[in-house]
Parts: C-alpha cells; structure tokens; sequence
C-alpha cells in the first residue's frame, strides 16, 4: 500500500504523462492532416520569433523545437529534440546524455543542476515509447527518435538548453548550450529584454545568427531560416 507521499508522486506522474500524450496526439492529428500544420507556428509579434533551432558542435548537432498545446499556444513546460549527429567518443559504451536548463539571474548564471526528465518517441508515428528517465543511453540515439524535454517552466523564464555527454565514470565527453525557443529570431531584436533592457552577453553569443550578416535579410528569410529547423 502506497503511502501519502507515494500516492502525490505517483499523482503528479500521471498528470504529467496524461498532459504529454495529449500533446503528442495532438501533434499526431495536424500531421495526418498536413505534414507542414505541426511544423507552422504563428505569432501575433511585430517582431519575428524562432519556434525551432539548431546546434552543431564537433561532437554534437541537434534541432529544438517549441511544443504547442491543444490550443496552438507554446507550452514553455515541454520542448521537443531530435539528434542529427554524435560523434563515435560521445556514443562510447555505457555514455550517457542528460539534458539541463539554465538562465541568467542579476547578470549571472544560473543552472538548475538537476537532469531534465526525458520522454523517448518515434518521430515517424509520434508514439511515446520505453518510460521517463532522465538519461538517454548515447548509443541507442538514432535519427529516428525523437524526444520530448520536460522543462517544468510554465513562465518561459529559462533561456537555455544544456546538452551534456558523460562517460561511465561521470566525466564530461561533450556539451552545447542552445536557446531554448521561442526567441527573437533576429540578433538585434535578440540584445535587448522585453523591458528594453540590454540582455545578458551570455546570452546574445548564443544566438544562432550572432556571427552571420543579416542586415539586408526580410522577416520573411529570419522566419523561414529557422522555420527549416522544425519538426
């Protein structure tokens, strides 16, 4: 017989798991309807945003992706990965990939050092497969898993998503930081907060399009750069 606590935790696993599914098969429909509909994220900002992203390392490349609920609203609580690549040192026997999120508070960072919760899928049915952990086995990541990153933050209030390899005896192999959309897709809208204020240089270094020229590029072209990042 489960005890009062047990039975909170357990309570809280199943909404979690109810509220995913609800997403997932959400994400389901629109595609048998329409491959590009779960792809398209829309937004009533002047200023154009990033739904998805990209990160390449020597080691590493994955795409993010925002994840809507029913209502076509971004759920800051989950946010979707798939990986393109890791390299043959980060898929070494028994490595392992955990996922973490950090922001920066008063001009400093900040990292939540306990490891994301992680739900495996197939990215070609949308089927949740296996159980929630907070690790991924590096050798059994294929292109054809996808997975979805609990964030718990319902306010959006962190910035980035940290990726980290380790070995089987708990050194580091590899890591990335990538912003966690959505986020302002163009660099200069990217260095100021919403309230004006400059945001943080930690931050700024890490958007995508920091060290590309884009000064003659159209809303469109930053919706679409990132657009081809979504899936």
């Amino acid at each position: 017989m489960m005890t009062q606590t047990e039975t909170k935790n357990y309570s809280k696993l199943v909404v979690a798991t109810i509220a995913l599914i609800t997403l997932a098969s959400c994400g389901n429909t629109k595609s048998k309807q329409d491959p590009a509909s779960s792809h398209t994220f829309s937004s009533t900002s002047i200023k154009p945003l990033a739904s998805c992203n990209k990160t390449v390392t020597a080691d590493m490349s994955l795409n993010s992706a925002a994840v809507q609920d029913q209502m076509g609203t971004v759920d800051y609580n989950w946010l979707k990965v798939k990986f393109n690549f890791l390299s043959s040192q980060s898929t070494a026997a028994n490595n392992k990939v955990k996922f973490f999120k950090w922001k920066v508070v008063n001009g400093q960072p900040y990292l939540d050092q306990n490891p994301l919760v992680i739900h495996t899928y197939d990215l070609s049915t949308g089927a949740l497969s296996g159980s929630a952990s907070n690790e991924i086995i590096a050798s059994t990541v294929t292109p054809g898993k996808g997975y979805y990153v609990q964030l718990n933050d319902t306010q959006g209030t962190f910035q980035v998503l940290k990726t980290v390899v380790y070995s089987s005896t708990g050194s580091i192999v590899a890591q990335s930081d990538s912003l966690i959309p959505q986020f302002n897709a163009k660099p200069s809208d990217y260095q100021f907060n919403a309230d004006g204020s400059p945001r943080a240089s930690a931050l700024q270094s890490l958007h995508p399009l920091v060290q590309t020229v884009t000064s003659a590029w159209s809303e469109v072209e930053y919706t679409n750069h990132f657009q081809a990042f979504c899936f």
